[in-house]
Parts: C-alpha cells; sequence; structure tokens
C-alpha cells in the first residue's frame, strides 16, 4: 500500500534517514519519564521512521495527543513544550539533562502524516484480511521485512493501530527478506520450485478499485 514518506522521516519537519544522529528509539513511562537512543550516541539531529513511530505511539501513551491525534496541552514539563507553529500546534521536545544544542519539533502537520501513512497500510491489511476470509485472532505470524522494519516496535505498531490487536509475540522481524529469498531461490532448486507454487496461488489485490477503500481509509485516521 502507497503511504507515503513519513514512516521513513519523509514529510516530517524534524525527519531524516536513519544515520547519524537520528532519534531512532523514543520510550516514555510514568516511573523513568522519557528516554531518546541516537543513533550514534551524540547529539539528536532528527527522527527516523521508527523514532517516529515511537515518539507518536509513547505521545498517545503519555497524552500529550489524543486519539485523533490533535495535541493537547499537558503544560509545560522539563522534556516537552507546546509552541504555536505555522501550521499549528508543535510540540518542542528537549533533553532531559538539558544538553542538547537544539530541539526537535514534532509538529501538528507531522502527527497528520503519521497518520495518512498509518490509514493506508491499516485499510490494506484490513481489506486483505477480508478477501482471504480471516479475522485478527486467526493470523499466526505477521512478519516486519526490511531494514525499517527492523527496527519496528510490535507493541507500538499495535498500539497506534498499524496493525490489528493481536498477541506481540506473533510480530517478528526478518530483515533483508527480498535479499535473503533472492540468495535462496539462487542456490536451491527446491526454494525455486518451493517459490513456484507460492506465486502460483498469490492473489493480487487492486486496493483503488475496491468500492470501500476510501471509506474505510478515514476510518482508519484515528489512532
Amino acid at each position: 500500500a502507497a503511504a507515503g514518506p513519513a514512516l521513513e522521516g519523509g514529510h516530517i519537519r524534524c525527519g531524516m534517514r536513519a544515520a547519524e544522529g537520528a532519534i531512532d528509539r523514543v520510550t516514555f513511562s510514568e516511573e523513568d519519564g522519557w528516554h531518546y537512543r541516537v543513533i550514534g550516541g551524540g547529539y539528536p539531529r532528527g527522527l527516523c521512521g521508527s523514532g517516529v513511530i515511537d515518539l507518536t505511539a509513547a505521545l498517545l501513551k503519555s497524552g500529550w495527543i489524543d486519539r485523533y491525534g490533535t495535541i493537547i496541552d499537558k503544560g509545560e514539563d522539563l522534556t516537552i513544550a507546546i509552541q504555536k507553529g505555522s501550521d499549528g500546534a508543535e510540540l518542542v521536545l528537549r533533553d532531559p539533562n538539558g544538553n542538547w544544542p537544539a530541539p526537535i519539533i514534532f509538529s501538528q502537520e507531522d502527527i497528520r502524516q503519521v497518520q495518512v501513512a498509518k490509514a493506508a497500510l491499516r485499510t490494506a491489511v484490513d481489506l486483505l484480511m477480508e478477501k482471504a476470509g480471516l479475522t485478527a485472532d486467526r493470523i499466526q505470524h505477521i512478519y516486519l521485512a526490511g531494514a525499517f522494519g527492523n527496527f519496528l516496535d510490535p507493541a507500538n505498531l499495535v498500539a497506534l493501530g498499524l496493525l490489528p490487536q493481536v498477541k506481540l509475540d506473533i510480530i517478528r522481524p526478518v530483515g533483508n527478506a527480498a535479499a535473503s529469498g533472492a540468495a535462496a531461490a539462487l542456490l536451491s532448486t527446491a526454494k525455486r520450485q518451493e517459490a513456484s507454487r507460492i506465486q502460483a496461488c498469490i492473489n493480487y489485490v487492486e486496493l483503488a478499485n475496491l468500492d470501500n477503500f476510501q471509506t474505510r481509509f478515514i476510518e482508519q485516521m484515528n489512532f
């Protein structure tokens, strides 16, 4: 499903690729507060895709945004403040220890970009499940492929609604599945035959041609 670039840091105010200086992990708990992990261990320059997902989930959990994606003013604290930006409210993330040279901004428009991406992917998941006659409780495995998928937190994917409500232990990152599959097919006749059998029973679903895609897409905009 075409989800746009938001989940890879694109069209995000402080978005960037997963390189040195990118926040790639965000956690929040009432006991320990906010924690940010930066690739390379230095000061943050922006948010990569996994950081965007983690941050959005943490903001939802901590009450800084509601299920509609709207920023909630909880009052300024040591790590987050709200300011007025050109596109509406903006969350200003700050180092709990006061060492960051510059704050990281996460705006209302950034959150909307995440919602659009989430809605596209989740609508695709739900429609494919319907086509296959499956319900969430019958899914046995969910594999997260690619370098990006390898760094996503399954709990946050479920919390935001990117994935249905499933048991977290069935969600597993598998890294570069395309390259692994290509290598297996090159090295094994049996694997090539298995791939051919799988290909023969795959059905392609053109989401844009489904009458209820737009309606379902709008329904999935909320977290």
